[in-house]
């Protein structure tokens, strides 16, 4: 049985390859074409359930912001909001979640240069965050953000497939979709639960995708939209995406929540903008309610 993939192209007047022969020999199942005015570009989008290359996304050790989005760390917080539909509607949706339970030690994965953290810190009632990330230039601006705060912060240099210390919750925003499988995602969303003390409490902001046409090819004309909206071109938009996808695997919403289920957590979707959404899992009272 071939792969199953995905392929979007961006065409102008010329095909980018062999549509016939990419279809039969290429292992591709499905072809999405775009009409770009100005570009002319292909953007391929693969379940990588099988990839025999996993250690990226295993260890996440290579992994740099500024690599990936092609932004200094300083431009962060402005170029996030250009590239993120309702980035901060987002946030305050994740800090209104942790405010109904008020949790003492919340877990922040891939926190980035923390606007997370503050927006739990400041909106959240959350009253100490272990702030983990890879990176130590985002950690160096996530230090600065959050200096206000004193103790009731600390920063971590290391993965989130690293062994999770003890908390009340675990929040994370725009960093799982590097996890490149379902298989994985799913095994950690376990660690998480495990971690986790009865009632407690994980939100998960991010990227989900439809993989059915039209509401893929439509959810996609959202986020592009977005970003014309705010200053970028069509043609630099789909460059965007066309990049993020070489690290990048979007799991449609359904998925994500099927994957919380497995892991334990009852699971839904408590806010939803384009292809944005903070999915909320909630570990059961006690282990009879499981």
């Amino acid at each position: 049985m071939p792969t199953l993939v995905y392929c979007a192209a961006i065409v102008l007047d010329a095909p980018i390859f062999d549509v016939s022969s990419c279809l039969k020999h290429g292992r591709v199942s499905h072809l999405v074409l775009f009409q770009a005015p100005n570009s002319l570009l292909a953007m391929l989008w693969q379940d990588k359930s099988t990839s025999p290359n996993r250690s990226k996304s295993l260890t996440m050790s290579r992994h740099s912001v500024s690599r990936h989005l092609r932004l200094a760390i300083d431009d962060y917080d402005e170029t996030i909001r250009r590239f993120t539909p309702g980035y901060d509607a987002m946030l305050a949706a994740a800090a209104r979640e942790f405010a109904c339970v008020r949790p003492s030690r919340v877990l922040d994965l891939g926190g980035g240069t923390g606007s997370l953290a503050q927006a739990l810190l400041v909106h959240g009632g959350v009253g100490h965050i272990d702030l983990i990330d890879v990176d130590p230039e985002m950690l160096a601006q996530a230090r600065i953000r959050l200096a206000r705060f004193g103790k009731r912060v600390r920063f971590r240099e290391m993965s989130f497939f690293s062994e999770l210390p003890p908390c009340n919750g675990v929040a994370t925003s725009l960093a799982l979709h590097h996890i490149e499988t379902r298989n994985t995602k799913t095994n950690l969303y376990r660690r998480i639960h495990e971690v986790l003390p009865p009632g407690g409490l994980f939100v998960n902001a991010d990227v989900t995708m439809p993989r059915a046409e039209p509401e893929r090819q439509q959810t996609y004309r959202l986020w592009i939209d977005h970003m014309m909206a705010c200053g970028i071109s069509e043609e630099g938009a789909w460059q965007h995406l066309a990049e993020w996808a070489d690290e990048d695997t979007y799991f449609p919403l359904e998925e994500e929540l099927a994957s919380l289920g497995t892991a334990g957590f009852h699971s839904e979707c408590t806010w939803r903008q384009g292809p944005i959404a903070v999915m909320v899992g909630r570990k059961a009272p006690s282990s009879a309610g499981r």
